[in-house]
């Protein structure tokens, strides 16, 4: 049982009554927890929809950071939901269980996967990031992709924190069709 109520969808209205009845993530918990702040909840929701299908970095380079600050920051919520994105867009479970361990080391990943897995590490942990850190992120990703990977670490640690503070359990596994539900409007140019 949630701490923070969950948004009986029946009382919803206007575009966060759309978004439960026409989307994937709109029937998770997660979102009725999300719909008790009706100002901020659909530019939160429009803003993580962009970062599973807007981003200059690849799908699996987005789940590996998605994954890393969920393990990182113990989100159980999100780390279940992206375990099976991961899958679903063929990530490797050996890389998968690397980032269950806590990377300590290389072994699996590229060498601009490690880079940007330290980069995540380092923003999560320390908020600023060594220059060693730094320059090996930049050898792989540009500066767009940089900012863009600093907001989608925010975003995560943000819904991470409201289903550990509302102790939200996992509903039901979406994350696969949230994720191609994304991409389809991206491709279609839906918001």
């Amino acid at each position: 049982m949630s701490r923070i109520s969950l948004v009986d969808p029946q009382t919803l209205d206007g575009p966060l009554a759309a978004y439960y009845r026409d989307k994937p993530d709109g029937k998770l918990d997660v979102f009725r927890l999300i719909a008790n702040a009706p100002t901020c909840a659909m530019p939160y929701l429009e803003f993580m929809k962009a970062t599973f299908a807007r981003l200059d970095i690849t799908g699996h380079e987005r789940e590996l950071l998605v994954l890393a600050v969920s393990h990182l920051e113990q989100g159980e919520y999100e780390w279940v939901q992206h375990v099976h994105t991961a899958e679903t867009i063929g990530i490797p479970k050996s890389k998968v269980a690397a980032i269950a361990d806590g990377f300590k080391v290389q072994g699996p990943f590229t060498e601009k996967e490690w880079a940007l897995l330290n980069f995540v590490r380092e923003v999560v942990q320390n908020v600023r990031v060594k220059d060693d850190t730094f320059n090996a992120m930049a050898q792989f990703f540009n500066d767009r992709q940089i900012v863009e990977t600093i907001l989608t670490i925010g975003g995560y640690i943000t819904l991470i924190q409201l289903t550990e503070v509302a102790r939200l359990k996992v509903d039901r596994i979406l994350g696969p069709d949230v994720y191609k539900s994304a991409i389809e409007d991206a491709a279609s140019g839906k918001n």
